[in-house]
């Protein structure tokens, strides 16, 4: 059996399986279907719930609430961020000064953890993918 792709997603992503949103809306799915076939696992820095839960309290609070919980009793592995992952970010915000932590910190887990970081952010994504361990949701397939 072929081992599980490693993913960090950013929180747009996993809010799209909530919220229909039209831009990556099937990519967004593919990767909500490949997790659940198991064909992927996916890591989320911690801080990746807050904003989860931020947007969906404010666009559909009445669904905030099952919808958190679920997530966190899924298969998606949360990781508090250790003081390596944070040098890791803080120095892509150096190389990359428009960047913020909270995007870094996506990327950061990804290189540290050899995982692909799909991103919904293209301005991001344009500005670091020279960086490497990073995709653009569009482009998952």
């Amino acid at each position: 059996m072929e081992e599980s792709k490693l993913m960090v997603i950013d929180a747009s992503i996993i809010i799209k399986w909530l919220l229909e949103e039209q831009n990556g809306m099937e990519q967004a799915e593919k990767i909500q279907d490949d997790l659940i076939e198991r064909n992927i696992k996916i890591l989320i820095p911690g801080h990746c719930y807050m904003e989860v839960a931020n947007t969906i309290s404010r666009k559909a609070p009445e669904l905030a609430l099952n919808f958190i919980s679920k997530l966190k009793v899924s298969t998606i592995r949360e990781q508090i961020l250790n003081i390596s992952k944070i040098t890791l970010a803080l120095d892509l915000m150096k190389k990359y000064k428009k960047i913020s932590f909270y995007d870094a910190a996506y990327h950061a887990l990804a290189i540290s953890e050899g995982a692909t970081f799909v991103t919904a952010d293209e301005k991001y994504y344009e500005t670091t993918k020279e960086q490497g361990n990073i995709m653009l949701l569009q482009n998952y397939c």
